[in-house]
């Protein structure tokens, strides 16, 4: 499946060819920002299924350490710091 309607299908092709992952953040459903970051670090990220998550009623927070790039986005994201709370998590299409 190919994403395009996300601004960033070049970006996406070319990190997805150096096996990163795209993430999201989400303030709100219409401001959204990704970022990249490794494979073993986008496993860390979801422990489970969201579903499940949303079951056991938690989520996770992380921290991340990234540059900023020349042209506004950011260089590929490592995890620094993954921390669980008690929220269920937020799930969207």
């Amino acid at each position: 499946m190919v994403d395009i309607g996300q601004g960033d299908f070049l970006r996406n092709g070319i990190e997805y060819k150096s096996d990163t992952k795209r993430v999201f953040l989400a303030d709100t459903a219409s401001n959204i920002h990704w970022l990249y970051v490794s494979n073993s670090d986008f496993k860390k990220l979801w422990p489970e299924s969201p579903q499940k998550m949303k079951e056991n009623n938690y989520t996770i927070k992380a921290k991340f350490r990234t540059r900023k790039l020349l042209l506004g986005d950011y260089a590929v994201a490592t995890v620094i710091k993954i921390d669980s709370i008690t929220e269920p998590p937020l799930i969207t299409k």
